[in-house]
């Protein structure tokens, strides 16, 4: 999910050589655990919204996707290589504002992203649309505690069970991450989407607690699925995540009415980028773990450590 701002007035160890499955192919270690960079694309003029992005190459051939664990499956843009792939199926697919599309099921022969190189896996194959991007997806995170080092700049895949993940974690059907953000007169159901642009709030939620939101201009947004729907934009007050203190940070306000249908665990907010980049993350996911969040700015120090 992307914005675009307007103004208030204007009409996103080292271990043995081995392989594992994940997702539909394998994961090739070298001599150590993957570590894969990115890169923080500001979106648009917001000032501390933006995509993160992953140089990759996938049978050789260069992409740039954006990582996003509010996709389940990797999702590629057709482009002249992937549209000549044969296509396995289909799934279906929504958007945060509700939208439904099919895309196409193809097997890639590899992806390659810093330290990490899978096999043969099943990626969706996604019609392509001006501004669209390639997703880096769970089913390439799921079989791993995960470090979101926003510090580095880098994800570390590492094994689990981690000792350091200490609290548990509620994962969704699909493997989606929730939290809960607390605040003193209220708590938000959270899905941790670092491929959200920008932190989104449920509109009921948002009239419920107005105190927590200050009025900060307009944006139109953009879903995976290509839908637009033009947002109010606020400063929303930090929240306390696992006991951790965090800064006012920008968010936009929408119905999640149409997204919250038929989900297992309906959400009040999208931790986007604006609010999660202001920590490290440490998610054991094949545990259902994770660790206090190391915030960079709010004089916390987590109990956990580097590997």
């Amino acid at each position: 999910m992307r914005f675009a701002h307007r103004q208030p007035n204007a009409s996103a160890g080292l271990m043995p050589s081995t392989s594992r499955i994940v997702g539909y192919g394998h994961i090739h270690y070298a001599l150590r655990m993957p570590t894969i960079p990115w890169r923080l694309a500001p979106d648009d003029d917001a000032p501390d919204t933006g995509n993160l992005l992953i140089e990759a190459t996938i049978d050789g051939r260069p992409y740039c996707l954006k990582l996003d664990s509010g996709a389940p499956r990797t999702q590629l843009v057709s482009d002249n290589y992937l549209a000549a792939l044969p296509t396995g199926g289909q799934r279906s697919a929504g958007g945060a504002f509700g939208q439904q599309e099919r895309s196409d099921v193809v097997t890639i022969p590899s992806l390659s992203a810093g330290d990490m190189t899978t096999g043969p896996m099943q990626v969706m194959r996604a019609e392509a649309f001006p501004g669209r991007q390639h997703l880096f997806g769970l089913d390439l995170l799921s079989q791993h505690c995960c470090e979101f080092r926003f510090t580095s700049a880098e994800i570390f895949l590492s094994g689990s069970p981690d000792a350091r993940a200490c609290l548990d974690l509620s994962l969704g059907r699909s493997g989606h991450i929730y939290l809960d953000l607390v605040w003193g007169v209220a708590t938000a159901t959270t899905v941790w989407d670092c491929g959200s642009s920008i932190t989104a709030v449920n509109r009921e939620f948002a009239a419920a607690y107005p105190d927590l939101f200050r009025p900060a201009g307009e944006a139109v947004g953009t879903d995976a699925t290509g839908a637009t729907v033009s947002t109010p934009l606020v400063t929303m007050d930090g929240p306390v995540i696992a006991g951790v203190q965090f800064a006012p940070s920008t968010a936009a306000i929408f119905d999640f009415g149409p997204m919250n249908q038929g989900v297992d665990l309906p959400m009040n907010v999208i931790a986007g980028v604006p609010l999660l980049r202001q920590a490290d993350w440490l998610f054991d996911l094949p545990a259902a773990r994770y660790a206090p969040p190391l915030a960079k700015d709010c004089g916390h120090i987590a109990p956990w450590t580097r590997a």
